[in-house]
This record gives C-alpha cells, sequence and structure tokens, in this order.
C-alpha cells in the first residue's frame, strides 16, 4: 500500500502549529495574557450581552444584559422582554473576571474540553466551552459574549 507523500509533513505540520492547545502552561500563560489586557483596561463599570448554553433553567440561557460595578454583578436585563431577570438570582450570572477564573479552573483541573476566544483589545473571554469529565452526560457549559461596552 502507497501513501500520499504530502501525508506526514501536513500531520506533522498541523500536531505543531496546535501544540499550545494540548499545554497546559502554554495555556495558563496564554490566560495571563489577556487577564493582563482586561486589568490594564481597567473598566470597573460596564455592561455585556450574555448568554450561558448548558442544562440549566430556562432562564440563565437567554440572551441577557449584565452590568457589573466594581466586579459585582448589579443588574440582569433579558435582552427578549427588556425585563429584569425573575427566577434566578443576579448572582449567578458571571463577570469577566468570573470568566477567567472558570477558564483558569478548567485548565488546572485539566477539562477534558476547554475552547477559549478571547477579545482581541481587551483580553475577556468572549466564547468558553468547558466539557470538565469525558464520561458525565450534560455537564458542558458554554458561555458567549457578544458585546462589552463601558458604563459611565
Amino acid at each position: 500500500m502507497t501513501r500520499p507523500f504530502w501525508l506526514i509533513p501536513v500531520a506533522m505540520a498541523l500536531l505543531t502549529a496546535n501544540c499550545g492547545i494540548f499545554d497546559p502552561d502554554s495555556r495558563l500563560d496564554q490566560l495571563e495574557a489577556n487577564r493582563d489586557r482586561w486589568r490594564a483596561a481597567a473598566l470597573q463599570h460596564y455592561r455585556m450581552d450574555f448568554r450561558a448554553s448548558c442544562y440549566c433553567l430556562d432562564e440563565f440561557t437567554e440572551r441577557v444584559t449584565v452590568e457589573v460595578s466594581e466586579d459585582s454583578v448589579v443588574s440582569v436585563v433579558v435582552v427578549r422582554t427588556g425585563l429584569p431577570v425573575g427566577h434566578v438570582s443576579i448572582d449567578a450570572w458571571p463577570t469577566v473576571l468570573e470568566l477567567f477564573d472558570a477558564v483558569e479552573e478548567a485548565i488546572i483541573e485539566h477539562a477534558h474540553e476547554l475552547e477559549v476566544t478571547y477579545h482581541a483589545q481587551l483580553g475577556y473571554p468572549e466564547f468558553v466551552f468547558i466539557d470538565r469529565n469525558e464520561m458525565t452526560v450534560d455537564e458542558e457549559m458554554e458561555y458567549r459574549v457578544f458585546a462589552l461596552e463601558a458604563v459611565q
């Protein structure tokens, strides 16, 4: 059986190009660089459009606007209705710092799967997918920040 001559170089290129994906130290370095970028922005009061995807209460998976002041959630409004959330405590929604903490915990605990996309300028996690355990069903979490703006 003959193998295509290009198969080995392509496979090696793919493996080495993504080596940071599998290296926890590299992922922690990337996390810290983006966390530093977020801290440098010094946003003490901000608003973000946010959505969680999980096997959670329906209200928690609605697209909402989360307002944060001094690292505490101060309001959560459902985008679809314009009304404040009613059944889930506003403390259930994460701040940007808590999103960073969730990513860090997943790296340290060697989550089965972790995908993160950071905002190019401000460094905050725009997309986070965490599957902590391959053998556990329905414990995956996905977070999306659609927009984030400073509040004056």
